[in-house]
């Protein structure tokens, strides 16, 4: 098996991406070693498409015994083979709301629970291990543009002041805003993000990354062959 892994840091002044090879050089500089490697684990996020849209029903929970393959045996496979110590669970807005976007974006609890389930087995894969909670919506809501359109700011606040609420506690956690956003302006779009990490810490969640002055979210994406 070989992988190819490419990491990716979200800056919050300016929301710009630095390139990988950058990113590599900076980490040699600090301290010369890789601090997280991983990979996806991908499942709740199927029948996710780059307009923002996904029918719930085609996610595949990589949870067993909920129809999907084994996540667990996967994390805890990377644990001990690869030393791997992150790993990001992509996830529908959709399939969180169970569809519905209401003022304040309310999670569907039994949707929340089988995705939570994912979350614990990853936690539960190494005392180390950070998890990634990762939106997968490209920015958007079936193919509108959250806060330059689409589903307001505060819609978006209200999915992520829940799921803080939740993983306060947990400081192993870490929040991926959103899963590759694209043609937006970004101007706005840095005023969006930053409203969520603000409702993010005033919903308790202080210890986790998600630090507007240096990142918020980290993204690992693996070619596996």
């Amino acid at each position: 098996m070989k992988a190819h892994l490419a990491l990716g840091v979200l800056i919050a002044r300016g929301i710009s991406a630095l390139p990988s090879n950058v990113l590599t050089e900076r980490a040699a500089a600090a301290n010369g070693t890789v601090t997280y490697a991983g990979v996806n684990i991908a499942g709740f996020d199927f029948g996710c498409l780059t307009d923002g849209s996904q029918d719930p029903k085609k996610a595949v929970p990589p949870v067993n015994g909920l129809g999907g393959p084994d996540g667990a045996a996967q994390m805890s496979h990377f644990v001990k083979d690869d030393h791997f110590n992150i790993f990001r669970l992509p996830v529908g807005w959709q399939y969180l709301t169970g569809s519905t976007l209401s003022s304040t974006s309310t999670l569907n609890a039994g949707n929340l629970q089988k995705y939570d389930q994912l979350v614990q087995a990853c936690l539960r894969s190494a005392s180390t291990t950070v998890c990634v909670l990762d939106i997968h919506n490209y920015a958007r809501w079936n193919k509108q543009i959250i806060g330059q359109g689409g589903p307001t700011n505060a819609q978006f606040v209200g999915l992520w002041t829940q799921l803080a609420a939740k993983y306060k506690g947990e400081t192993r956690i870490a929040f991926g805003l959103m899963n590759e956003p694209h043609e937006v302006d970004i101007n706005k779009w840095a005023d969006t993000l930053q409203l969520v990490v603000n409702a993010i810490r005033g919903a308790g969640a202080t210890t986790q990354m998600s630090e507007p002055e240096t990142y918020l979210a980290i993204c690992l994406i693996a070619d596996l062959e």
